[in-house]
C-alpha cells in the first residue's frame, strides 16, 4: 500500500491493524477522498463495500483518508476493504473522529509522528459479534501515536460505540494495552 501497511487476518477476512508515518511535509495534500470510492482489495480475499453497505456500520478506516491526502495512490489505497473495519456511527464520527483530527494537528506540528490504529477482537468464539452478513465486529478499537522528536507516545482504547468525541479520558498505559490486546507490535519504539 502507499503510505501505510496494514497487518490482515485472511482466515477471518478481517484487519487487525494499520501503521504509517503521518509528516509536516506530507500533510494538508491535494487528493481528495472524493476522487475515489470504497472497493475490495484485489490482494486479498476482501469483502466487498457493497456487503459493508449492508450492515448498519460506518466503514471505519484504519489508517485514515485525512492522512493520505498526498497522492491519489494513497488516497485510493486506503479505500480498500483491507483498511477497513465496521464502527458504529456515532464512534467513527465522534471520538474517532476526533483523536484522527488531533493527529493530524500533531503532524503539522512535529516532523513526523508513527500512527498505528487496530481492532479487538474476541478469542472466545461465543463473544464473537458478527452482523446478519457476517462480518465480525471488532469490540474495541485502539491508536498509537509516537512522536519521535520527544519520544514521547499515547495509545487509546475504546469500545466500539463511544461517541462523545472526548478520546482523551480513554488514554491507556503500555502495559494495559499488551494484557488487552495480547499483542506486541512497537518493537523500538518503547
Amino acid at each position: 500500500y502507499v503510505g501505510f501497511e496494514v497487518c490482515y487476518l485472511p482466515k477471518y477476512n478481517i484487519p487487525l491493524y494499520s501503521a504509517y508515518v503521518a509528516t509536516k511535509k506530507n500533510a494538508d495534500g491535494a487528493a481528495s477522498r472524493k476522487e475515489v470510492q470504497f472497493e475490495a482489495d484485489k490482494k486479498i480475499k476482501g469483502r466487498s463495500p457493497e456487503a459493508l453497505d449492508k450492515e448498519n456500520y460506518d466503514k471505519g478506516h484504519l489508517t485514515p483518508a485525512g492522512d493520505m491526502t498526498f497522492s491519489v495512490a494513497s488516497m485510493h489505497d486506503c479505500m480498500y476493504t483491507s483498511n477497513i473495519v465496521p464502527q458504529e456511527s456515532k464512534f467513527n464520527r465522534g471520538t474517532w473522529k476526533a483523536l484522527e483530527n488531533y493527529t493530524r494537528k500533531l503532524e503539522t506540528q512535529f516532523d513526523s509522528i508513527y500512527v498505528y490504529s487496530g481492532a479487538v477482537y474476541y478469542s472466545d468464539s461465543s463473544k464473537v459479534i458478527k452482523t446478519a452478513g457476517g462480518t465480525i465486529i471488532p469490540p474495541f478499537m485502539w491508536k498509537f501515536i509516537y512522536v519521535p522528536a520527544n519520544g514521547s507516545y499515547a495509545i487509546y482504547m475504546f469500545e466500539n460505540k463511544t461517541g462523545n468525541g472526548r478520546f482523551k479520558s480513554y488514554l491507556i498505559s503500555l502495559e494495559d494495552w499488551k494484557n488487552r490486546t495480547k499483542m506486541d507490535v512497537f518493537p523500538g519504539f518503547i
